[in-house]
């Protein structure tokens, strides 16, 4: 790209000294390079015929194509399917695609953060496809999702006395859910980069926390989890925290695989707190 630098203050007195019209400034737009994705998104919407989700993309998301980050989506209207994002420069082919942007580490791995804010709303679940040309793609699910309905519970008075404020995830056999992972763009899945802590160990790589801010009422409110698709050999657990420690603990004691793009949808639950636990540092 041509670069224009500022003349030399000879240059500049010798020019104005020649011409009396006035100095107008060159200015170059920046090219773009562009870049489609389709069929793909990050907030859901309402159950269509075939009693799926469709998924839209919104302004903000960005995209990484082999680690460069394009320019935020602006714009896109509230049922965009599609979108075409802008590149400051071109990646070189083949490209693997990544979204969203901000869990890309190296060319094979990114990092699952241990920390969420989630919603029907904003669903941002990691998609990635690997492609060979330019011209466009559709992106493809990493992950999965839990969805837990939750009421308040009449009897108890802590049901809705304070506001939740997050939900803590884990696998019961220590599976890893946050972290790094390695990425096949090919084949579009993950594998585990961190091995399990030692018997009566923790590690924040075992858990995801998404966080929120709601009170509970008689309606049911949607607690959406992303987690990696993968094998839970003896379940998983899930606890709801509200804003004073109190919380209640939802257990799935059997096995379960969750696909890529797969949603699990527990049963409606009222939340009805009977434990104290006051996590530091979060």
């Amino acid at each position: 790209m041509k670069i224009i630098r500022p003349l030399s203050l000879l240059a500049l007195i010798l020019f104005v000294g020649c011409n009396n019209n006035p100095i107008e400034e060159s200015v170059e737009t920046p090219t773009k390079w562009y870049y489609s994705v389709a069929a793909s998104r990050t907030a859901l919407g309402d159950l269509d015929e075939n009693n799926r989700r469709p998924i839209y993309w919104r302004d903000g998301d960005c995209i990484a194509i082999n680690g460069v980050v394009s320019d935020p989506l602006s714009g896109v209207g509230e049922v965009a399917r599609s979108a075409t994002f802008a590149f400051d420069e071109q990646p070189t082919p083949p490209y693997s695609v990544l979204y969203p942007a901000s869990i890309y580490k190296d060319p094979e791995t990114i990092t699952l953060p241990v920390r969420r804010e989630v919603s029907l709303e904003t669903f941002n679940a990691p998609m990635a496809v690997l492609v060979d040309e330019e011209g466009g793609a559709a992106l493809h699910h990493l992950c999965a999702a839990v969805r837990l309905p939750l009421v308040k519970e009449p009897t108890n008075s802590f049901t809705d006395k304070y506001p939740l404020r997050y939900v803590k995830f884990e696998g019961n056999e220590k599976e890893q859910i946050s972290g790094d992972f390695g990425i096949d763009y090919d084949t579009r899945t993950l594998t585990s980069l961190i091995p399990p802590p030692k018997e009566g160990y923790t590690h924040d790589s075992r858990y995801v926390r998404t966080f929120l801010n709601c009170t509970l009422t008689d309606e049911v409110t949607m607690l959406v989890i992303v987690v990696p698709a993968i094998e839970y050999a003896k379940g998983f657990t899930i606890k709801v925290y509200n804003t004073k420690g109190h919380y209640m603990e939802c257990k799935k004691k059997s096995a379960i695989t969750l696909a890529p793009g797969e949603i699990y949808t527990l049963p409606v639950t009222p939340y009805d707190p009977t434990y104290t636990e006051v996590e530091v540092g979060i």
